[in-house]
């Protein structure tokens, strides 16, 4: 599987919530990464965290175990790519309400998942070939969900 852009600017849900004077509470908020997942903070404030996205994903174990990457809100300006992995990676983005999209359910379980996600290609239009692509997915079992 491939995710690509030129740039790919990947931005955690609710990036205007990130300032400070905002706050998210409740059984519906998904403010703190999971157990053992791997984690991007842009401003480093997590500890061990990666400050970008590819280097979060680099590090990503190739064992057939399920891996989170948890995305605390900012702006990544950065091309991703993630390789053929042996077992499943989920990209989870940090928001306020996991509710508003509760209706997915899938029935076969995703190599790839992509939660809470704004993707948003900013390399502008281009006269000739058009618009550059913001995301590629190559493969199989890769779902999107809460994504914009």
């Amino acid at each position: 599987m491939r995710i690509f852009a030129h740039p790919l600017v990947v931005l955690a849900s609710l990036v205007a919530s990130a300032a400070a004077e905002y706050s998210c509470i409740g059984p519906d908020a998904r403010t703190q990464p999971p157990a053992g997942a791997i984690v991007v903070d842009p401003t480093g404030a997590y500890s061990g965290s990666f400050r970008n996205v590819s280097e979060a994903v680099g590090n990503v174990p190739n064992t057939t175990d399920e891996h989170t990457i948890f995305l605390f809100p900012g702006i990544y300006r950065e091309q991703v790519l993630i390789s053929k992995l042996n077992g499943p990676l989920v990209l989870q983005g940090y928001t306020c309400n996991t509710t508003s999209y509760a209706a997915n359910t899938w029935t076969q379980r995703p190599e790839k998942v992509y939660n809470n996600l704004n993707v948003a290609n900013t390399a502008g239009k281009f006269t000739k070939n058009g618009q550059a692509v913001a995301t590629i997915v190559e493969g199989n079992n890769s779902g999107f969900y809460a994504c914009n």
